[in-house]
């Protein structure tokens, strides 16, 4: 048995991990290779056995938010080969390397009690909750009449600069341990060559030339998951978070998506109430922990 740094070759087995251990999420070799920008600084892990990788794991600088030097980790143990003392191996081999390089805090996510255990017993502290919530798309309600003087574009067809703005506007409404950020323009735009985005059913409604709402989508299969939907402070009160979810979730039911997942701190109760409408139920309950270093 090994406990390595992972390698391209390693990718496909690592996202069937992640499928497994994640059933939600949309993870691909694809999806991973591209979250692999040196900015990031990840640092991956495999534990090997003879020949066959059963847990993946390691950390990342955290890009998304404002403050220094923070990161996140993650372990994923393939659930046959838990309780096995892996994850114990992993830890102590991403703390040392978050010794190396400096970090200040690291964060980890888990929809598991055991996860929940195990990030307490190795000094992390249960900082927020939130409600992963399921559709399934047959029941979804069909988009109403658009406002007057408000249209539609997906990502495909916009000038990303307004989406970026959108994003300006409401970053500082996202829930979190620390202020969330948006990256200069040249870097930020990058993100939307990232594989699972779908760039056809993802959108923005406009209203006089500008973004007034957006809705994300990540596609994989016959699943998609809302990366982010917002209304620009300025347009809130009209119902257009909703609407906004509601077309780019038609149009990725339109083309074969059966099924939508989305992700909500529990306390954001405009936006959970907007999913309870929209017929999103309870899937998973996820705990975020932060430990500072």
């Amino acid at each position: 048995m090994a406990l390595r740094e992972s390698t391209p070759a390693d990718l496909p087995a690592m996202a069937e991990i992640w499928t497994e251990v994640y059933p939600h999420l949309i993870t691909t070799p694809e999806s991973l290779a591209a979250r692999d920008a040196p900015g990031r600084r990840l640092y991956r892990l495999v534990w090997e056995e003879d020949g066959e990788i059963l847990a993946t794991g390691g950390a990342g600088l955290d890009t998304h938010i404002s403050t220094p030097d923070a990161w996140y980790q993650f372990i994923l143990v393939a659930p046959a080969h838990q309780k096995k003392g892996i994850g114990t191996a992993f830890q102590e081999t991403i703390d040392a390397h978050l010794r190396e390089v400096g970090a200040a805090q690291v964060s980890v996510r888990s929809i598991w009690e055991h996860g929940f255990a195990f990030a307490e017993k190795t000094g992390f502290a249960h900082t927020r909750t939130e409600r992963i919530s399921r559709l399934d798309l047959a029941g979804l309600p069909q988009t109403p009449e658009l406002p007057e003087g408000v249209t539609v574009q997906s990502i495909n067809e916009i000038d990303l600069r307004l989406a970026y703005e959108m994003e300006l506007a409401t970053v500082n409404d996202v829930p979190g341990d620390d202020p969330w950020k948006v990256p200069p323009f040249e870097e930020w735009v990058k993100d939307f060559d990232e594989p699972r985005f779908d760039k056809d059913a993802s959108i923005l409604l406009v209203e006089d030339g500008r973004a007034i709402a957006l809705a994300y989508l990540d596609r994989g299969d016959v699943r998609v998951w809302s990366g982010y939907t917002a209304v620009h402070p300025d347009a809130r009160g009209r119902g257009l978070g909703r609407l906004a979810k509601l077309v780019a979730l038609n149009r990725a039911k339109a083309s074969g998506a059966t099924t939508a997942f989305t992700n909500n701190d529990a306390t954001n109760a405009p936006m959970l109430a907007v999913n309870v409408g929209l017929g999103y139920r309870p899937h998973f309950e996820q705990r975020a922990y932060l430990r500072r270093l």
